[in-house]
């Protein structure tokens, strides 16, 4: 019996080791190598501004030139850190 108990103590301990050690030495590691090689999509971000791009496309759309290009301009300079800013500049070139 004092055997059983002695293996116990032991599988706590070690187990208790190994955990530690992937918890807070491996497992950032991983996750780093693992984001290099591309097998972990970045988290997407929410963009803000997408509302007020649409509305501005839309009005492209719809054929209000004048009114579509006040709204481009407005958005770029308003919103020129925004995820998507690139998009509004290839509607502009149009």
């Amino acid at each position: 019996m004092k055997w059983l108990f002695v293996l116990f103590l032991a599988i706590i301990i070690f187990g208790g080791a190994a955990w530690f050690g992937y918890n807070f030495v491996f497992k950032e590691d991983i996750q780093v190598r693992k984001e290099q090689r591309g097998e972990v999509a970045p988290e997407p971000r929410i963009d803000l501004a997408l509302p007020e791009f649409e509305e501005a496309a839309k009005l492209r759309q719809d054929g209000k030139i004048p009114e579509a290009r006040a709204a481009l301009t407005a958005f770029i300079q308003n919103i020129q850190p925004a995820p998507t800013p690139r998009k509004p500049r290839t509607y502009w070139a149009k």
